[in-house]
C-alpha cells in the first residue's frame, strides 16, 4: 500500500491495487484475518485520491471519535453489568445454551 501511495499519480498505478486485491483474496483461503486489511487499503485510496476537502476530513475524524466513544461506553456498561468475577461452571454454560435450543 505504501508503494501505491508513493506512485499514485504516476501511470499504471492500478497494478499495485490489483496486486493487493489478489493477495487479500488469495490469503482469505488461509485465514479470514486478511479481510481486515481491506478497510485500511480503502481508507488510503479514499484519502489519497478522492478526498481533498480539509473540512470533510475534520468532520470524518470527529464522527470517528464520537463512534469510538459510544462503543467504549457500551462496552463499559456491558462489563459493569457482569454479576460474577468467577468463570461460569459447566452447569451454567448448559443452562445458558438451553435458552437457545428448542
Amino acid at each position: 500500500m505504501i508503494r501505491w501511495h508513493e506512485r499514485a499519480d504516476e501511470k499504471d498505478n492500478e497494478k499495485y491495487l490489483l496486486m493487493i486485491a489478489y493477495l487479500i483474496g488469495l490469503s482469505t483461503g488461509v485465514h479470514l484475518m486478511s479481510v481486515l486489511a481491506i478497510v485500511p487499503v480503502a481508507m488510503v485510496v479514499l484519502f489519497r485520491k478522492y478526498l481533498e476537502d480539509e473540512e470533510a476530513c475534520k468532520k470524518t475524524a470527529v464522527m470517528f471519535v464520537i463512534h469510538a466513544g459510544i462503543l467504549v461506553l457500551i462496552s463499559l456498561a456491558m462489563w459493569g453489568a457482569q454479576k460474577s468475577t468467577t468463570p461460569p461452571s459447566p452447569e451454567e454454560y448448559q443452562a445458558y445454551d438451553t435458552k437457545f435450543k428448542k
